[in-house]
């Protein structure tokens, strides 16, 4: 069920542009405020749809879940200049 905006609401929303653009710092403080609520928030929610608030939380999960590995070559590694020199003599 979702709550009628009020006439100030339609007001304002006549104003702004088609669509926002929700910052990182803007995400996170909605996050921040939003996760507690579940399911409630469907019905509060007026910036954003629930399901870009779901994405957005599980875009979050997944960057503190990743971890960073570091960048090898494919194959084996290289035999070091004076290996080489030394099997070539």
């Amino acid at each position: 069920m979702r709550v009628a905006p009020s006439a100030a609401d339609e007001i304002l929303r006549a104003r702004l542009p088609e669509r926002l653009v929700a910052t990182d710092q803007e995400k996170r403080r909605l996050l921040r405020f939003g996760e507690n609520l579940g399911q409630q928030l469907k019905k509060l929610v007026s910036l954003v749809t629930y399901q870009s608030f779901l994405r957005w939380v599980c875009e979050a999960d997944a960057s503190h879940t990743a971890k960073a590995v570091p960048k090898r070559k494919p194959g084996r590694p290289r035999t070091h200049d004076g290996i080489r020199d030394y099997v070539l003599k």
